[in-house]
């Protein structure tokens, strides 16, 4: 029997850039309804990760080197980030185009 490879995390990259914010959202990012996304910065630049891309107040840096994980290991009844659920967070980079990699865990 095959393994159900990606039936309780799945890791992709995901690439942005220093103009503008990209949301992280989409089964290309996160193909498996999940309860926590993980942001993995090992890009060497610090990376801005907003709840809203137009609120400058809800920004945090994720420094080179860091992770930023979002939501709880587990939810009773459901999950809170269902496959093609609204935007998760939005990411921008400090400088130049970057591929970062976004962890999704049910």
């Amino acid at each position: 029997m095959t393994p159900p490879y990606e039936s309780r995390f799945a890791i992709r990259t995901l690439a942005i850039v220093d103009t503008g914010f990209t949301d992280v959202k989409g089964l290309a990012v996160l193909p498996i309804n999940c309860n926590e996304v993980i942001v993995y910065n090992d890009t060497g630049t610090d990376i801005l990760l907003r709840s809203d891309p137009s609120n400058s107040a809800s920004e945090v840096t994720v420094a080179a080197g860091q992770y930023f994980p979002i939501g709880t290991p587990q939810k009773e009844g459901g999950f809170r980030f269902p496959q093609n659920c609204p935007p998760v967070c939005a990411l921008k980079s400090t400088s130049g185009a970057l591929t970062i990699i976004v962890e999704s865990l049910n």
